[in-house]
């Protein structure tokens, strides 16, 4: 390797075997910016809010250029075939890094991901516990651990920091699951340097020592971690790790353990036994795509905000794979929230309702309030302690999540959501852009076969051209070809072409009727009318869609901009100074409504269409 710059510990310039690390601080800095961005355009602003926490100046850009230049020379023994460092007018730099030049968060991040598919279930594959090792063989310690740190450095340290810390969790668990108790032990002095509250860590170190029957040293981390954590919380250590201490002191008479740690190891049974509630759904196989949207969403969960707990809601259209997304995302930092992940599918329950499911999980026995308001202050109390992780699936504009977000400032919500209504609750919103071509090809390769791709190229590619860029229709159709492995792709895409809810599509259908949902009935019965109406794959102006329903422009207009918000509808970009704007409803969605329509009485069907505007028009 000609070139390496490694981040995760101490920052470190390795250039043909020689150590060329800078010295002077603010340079490190910039370095470490570039390194941790490599390939990509830090803008100049980026830069001084880093380095002087202020916008631009002329003398600050001119500064950043003289920067540049001496990591210009730094860099160049590698050559410009391994490592260019340039300037793109009127935006910023970017450090390219070649064959031969590496840094050494992309290779945890490529490992990582790697091995993750190999260590979902309960007997994790052999070859990616091995690619796990490797993976926390690069971390030399705390990212940057020697560097000065900015606001924008300090964002992304935290960012890897979760992502180092969950690299060595995930190895630590499997290695356990594989009764390799001794590979966990091995890692015992970098588990105890690591911060007390990385709980996660300790509670598969107590275990190993349980396991490899070496209770007394065992004994001896705990009361450590114990001291530790009453110095600095004032409170005992979470419950994961005093269930491992109860595991490992079961095994051992040995009167060593202090009277007082002893009391923890069999302690009188509360009227509620507090619990750790584990409700995540397994994670997504093979997910693809969204890279980015999944960087910005867990920096987002794990760095906090403004307003704790960190809330992130994810808006995407019905079928964009708004629900996979955070199921992968939740498992993905699960082991940051030691204390418990609690899940709730809105669509099938009320808040009042999850919350009682919520109360359960994690106080077993508890009486639970007949009240929502009750229901939602008792589960404030009951979290006001804790790290816990609450996903909430199929949120609407309709419900109140506000009842369901824990009492402490640590733990984190996470909101799948078809409309922004939810979202105005959140520090962050992460929008999920339709798919390309491309990689709806990898999805529907995953799930249905790589060698049926392969053997039909054209034809899969065309199948997935249907899908209109929403994954969860690629992998319905995925999974219906794994069920009939006679058909070829190209007939698969003659039958969609014909009649594509004959085949029984009925996981779209599902996700377009939930957001139909959670439209008024004048908006549904807008959308119906509209759809019966429409050109096909034309935009619709306002004016249009006033004559179509019979009702005033600007009331025309109002049933458009609620599409848009339910994601039922994208706005067409126009003319900024026009009047007003244009619409589309996408084919697919056009498809799914005069499906629904068809399919039996409801809101939708055109009779009661037209008694539902004629709302509109006498007003």
């Amino acid at each position: 390797m000609t070139l390496r710059i490694n981040v995760i510990g101490p920052l470190e310039v390795v250039c043909r075997d020689e150590v060329v690390t800078p010295s002077q601080p603010k340079l490190r800095r910039l370095l470490a910016l570039l390194a941790i961005e490599a390939g990509s355009v830090v803008r100049t602003e980026t830069i001084t809010r880093e380095l002087w926490g202020s916008q631009p100046t002329g003398k600050l850009a001119r500064t950043v250029q003289t920067y540049v230049s001496h990591l210009r020379r730094v860099l160049a023994p590698a050559g410009p075939a391994c490592c260019t460092l340039t300037h793109v007018a009127r935006v910023g730099y970017r450090l390219r890094m070649a064959e031969g030049a590496r840094v050494d968060l992309d290779r945890l991040l490529t490992l990582r991901d790697s091995a993750e598919a190999g260590t979902g279930g309960d007997a994790p594959d052999t070859d990616a516990v091995d690619i796990l090792r490797d993976a926390v063989s690069l971390c030399r310690g705390e990212v940057l651990s020697d560097v000065s740190l900015g606001p924008v450095l300090q964002q992304h340290r935290s960012r890897i920091e979760s992502v180092r810390v969950g690299v060595l969790d995930r190895y630590l668990r499997a290695c356990l699951r594989l009764e390799r108790p001794h590979a966990v032990l091995e890692q015992a002095d970098r588990i105890m340097r690591e911060d007390s509250g990385q709980e996660e860590l300790y509670t598969s170190l107590l275990l190993a020592f349980a396991a490899a029957g070496r209770h007394s040293e065992g004994a001896e981390v705990f009361q450590r971690l114990r001291r530790e954590h009453l110095e600095r919380t004032g409170a005992e250590p979470g419950a994961a790790v005093r269930d491992a201490y109860r595991e490992l002191v079961a095994g051992t008479r040995e009167p060593s353990v202090p009277e007082r740690t002893a009391s923890l190891a069999a302690p009188a049974p509360p009227p509620a036994a507090v619990a750790v509630p584990r409700q995540l759904p397994l994670d997504v196989p093979a997910f693809t795509g969204l890279a980015r949207q999944l960087r910005i969403a867990e920096t987002a969960l794990t760095t906090g905000g403004a307003q704790p707990p960190a809330t992130v809601a994810v808006v995407g259209s019905p079928g964009s794979g708004k629900s996979a997304f955070c199921i992968r995302l939740a498992n993905r930092v699960a082991h940051l929230f030691p204390d418990g992940q609690l899940h709730a599918d809105l669509a099938g329950v009320t808040p009042s309702q999850a919350l009682a499911g919520f109360l359960r999980a994690l106080r077993t026995g508890a009486r639970i309030p007949e009240n929502p308001h009750e229901r939602a202050r008792l589960f404030r109390e009951c979290t006001a302690d804790s790290r816990l992780l609450v996903v909430l699936d199929n949120a609407t504009g309709r419900t109140d999540v506000s009842l369901l977000r824990p009492g402490s400032p640590r733990s984190a919500v996470l909101i799948a959501c078809a409309s922004r209504h939810p979202a105005a609750l959140a520090g962050t919103t992460v929008e999920l852009p339709r798919m390309g071509v491309r990689e709806l090809l990898e999805v529907f390769a995953d799930r249905a076969g790589r060698t049926r791709v392969e053997r039909e190229p054209d034809e899969a590619r065309a199948l997935v051209a249907e899908c209109s860029g929403l994954p969860l229709a690629v992998t319905s159709l995925a999974a219906l070809l794994r069920r009939r492995p006679h058909w070829s792709v190209g007939r698969l895409l003659g039958r969609v072409r014909e009649d594509r809810f004959a085949l029984g599509d009925d996981d779209l259908l599902a996700s377009v009727r939930r957001a139909l949902a959670a439209l008024g009935d004048t908006d549904r019965a807008g959308l119906s009318e509209l759809v019966r109406k429409a050109p096909a794959q034309e935009s619709l102006s306002v004016r249009w869609a006033a004559g179509a329903l019979g009702v005033p422009v600007r009331d025309a207009e109002r049933v458009l901009e609620h599409l848009v918000e339910h994601r039922l509808a994208d706005p067409v970009a126009t003319d900024p100074a026009a009047a007003s704007s244009r619409y589309r409803i996408d084919p697919l969605y056009r498809l799914v409504v005069r499906e629904l329509d068809a399919r039996g009485p409801g809101p939708l069907r055109s009779s009661e269409a037209t008694e539902q505007l004629r709302t509109i028009r006498r007003r």
